[in-house]
């Protein structure tokens, strides 16, 4: 798999409307935690429209492992928008709820937040 993260399909479900995707009390947490974590569909949703804002975070996808319930995806990050930078591994994990939506999202890299926000 490869390309950018934010294709149109998952842009307007993932930030113009979570509920489509995230159960009503999901979250996702940032790699710096803390004050990164988004709670409920409408902190998803501004969490998503920051990202975006900057246009498609590029992820080269690896490894998948999935057990049902939860998956981990390894990916390789190379830019973020019209920004190119030096490749970093992360992963995400990924939960779902009862319904079958998300219920947590945890994104774990070493990407400076900066390199995106830079012109």
């Amino acid at each position: 798999m490869g390309g950018a993260l934010g294709t149109t399909s998952f842009r307007a479900a993932g930030a113009a409307e979570p509920r489509a995707r995230w159960a009503s009390r999901g979250y996702l947490r940032e790699p710096s935690g803390g004050p990164h974590i988004y709670r409920g569909q409408e902190g998803i949703r501004t969490a998503y429209g920051a990202f975006y804002a900057v246009g498609p975070i590029h992820l080269r996808h690896c490894s998948v492992i999935d057990d049902g319930a939860a998956c981990g995806v390894e990916f390789i990050a190379d830019g973020w928008g019209p920004r190119k930078f030096e490749p970093q591994a992360g992963i995400g994990v990924y939960e779902r709820g009862a319904s079958g939506k998300l219920a947590a999202a945890r994104i774990y890299d070493d990407v400076d937040v900066d390199l995106g926000l830079q012109p």
